[in-house]
C-alpha cells in the first residue's frame, strides 16, 4: 500500500487539442512558477490547469457539489493509470470552544495523487490546529488549483489568501 502514496499522477491524458476549447491550443511550457487563468466558461481552464502541473495536485472548489462534479470528472479521466484520487468531503468543520479553534476532519488521504477538496479542508495550516503538520507534509511539492476563486465569501477569500502566502514560502 505504502508504493501508491506520494504518487505524481500520469496527466497526459488533458494533452489534448481541440479548436472549441482554444486554451488547449496554448502551450503550457512556461518557467514562471504560477499560473492565473481567466478565460470563459467552456474554454479549456481546467485542462489547461491539469497540463501545468508537474507533481501531485490539490484541486480546490468552493462547494461540495463542484468537488463531486470534478472528483468524477478526473477519476473518469485518469482513474485507470493506477492515480489515486481522493475526494475531501466537507466533513470537516471548523467549531470555536471554550475560545479556542478546533477543525474535526473525518476523511484524511495524505499522499494521494491527486485530491478534490474545498479551502476549508486546507484551513487548518492557516490556523495552526488539530491535524494542520499532516495537511502541511501533504501540500509539501503539490500543485494546487484553486478554481472558482471568485464564488468565495470574504471570510473564505480571507483564509485563501492565507493559504496562498503559506504555500509560497
Amino acid at each position: 500500500m505504502l508504493e501508491k502514496l506520494f504518487v505524481k499522477p500520469n496527466l497526459t491524458f488533458y494533452n489534448r487539442e481541440n479548436d472549441l476549447y482554444p486554451l488547449s491550443l496554448i502551450s503550457t511550457v512556461d518557467r514562471r512558477l504560477h499560473t492565473i487563468v481567466t478565460a470563459p466558461t467552456g474554454a479549456g481552464k481546467t485542462d489547461f490547469l491539469l497540463r501545468r502541473c508537474k507533481g501531485r495536485v490539490f484541486y480546490t472548489l468552493p462547494f461540495q457539489a463542484s468537488i463531486n462534479a470534478m472528483y468524477d470528472r478526473i477519476k473518469s479521466d485518469i482513474g485507470d493509470t493506477g492515480a489515486q484520487i481522493h475526494l475531501l468531503h466537507s466533513t470537516s468543520e471548523l467549531k470555536v470552544e471554550d475560545c479556542c479553534l478546533e477543525e474535526q476532519i473525518m476523511q484524511r488521504h495524505i499522499g494521494a495523487s491527486v485530491k478534490v477538496l474545498t479551502p476549508h479542508q486546507m484551513s487548518s495550516i492557516v490556523f495552526g490546529i488539530k491535524g494542520y503538520e499532516a495537511m502541511a507534509e501533504d501540500l509539501r511539492g503539490c500543485d494546487v488549483i484553486l478554481d472558482e476563486i471568485h464564488t468565495y465569501s470574504g471570510e473564505i477569500q480571507s483564509i485563501v489568501l492565507r493559504i496562498i502566502e503559506i504555500l509560497l514560502v
